[in-house]
């Protein structure tokens, strides 16, 4: 059987919560292979272009505000607590055939104005409360791979 939407539940519930620990997905091994296979099929067919296949990546920053007001670079970090959320969350995006998606940072805060400089081909999503796997990536979906 092949599962068109398993991109999808990847995508949701294994590639963007790389914060796996506060997550209860529960894959079946079995679904997971088999929809893998059916999908590499459609690409070897030709039923799926490799130009709409991607790679997707997340690379969270954690923020110590203490150290930021000492001028300290450890005051970033790529790693935090399992109680810290990240302040940036920066998703990075390619296809198959080497093109490069616009990449977005989502931040937890408010942002009254884009910095100025700020890269023209980066999206920039912010929210006080941040974002749920849900709302990142329907934004991903809306923002980034609809415009491919």
């Amino acid at each position: 059987m092949c599962v068109n939407g398993w991109m999808l539940t990847c995508i949701s519930g294994v590639l963007l919560p790389l914060k796996v620990r506060h997550s209860k997905v529960r894959l079946n091994l079995d679904v997971v292979v088999s929809s893998c296979l059916c999908f590499g099929r459609q690409i070897h067919t030709k039923a799926v272009p490799p130009q709409r296949v991607a790679c997707m990546d997340e690379l969270s920053i954690f923020i110590d505000w203490d150290q930021v007001s000492k001028q300290n670079p450890s005051a970033f970090q790529l790693f935090g607590s399992s109680e810290e959320q990240p302040v940036f969350d920066i998703i990075l995006s390619a296809l198959s055939d080497g093109t490069f998606l616009p990449p977005v940072l989502f931040f937890t805060g408010t942002s009254s104005h884009v910095p100025e400089g700020f890269p023209d081909n980066v999206l920039l999503e912010a929210r006080r409360e941040g974002f749920s796997e849900q709302e990142r990536q329907h934004i991903w979906i809306e923002k980034v791979s609809v415009r491919v």
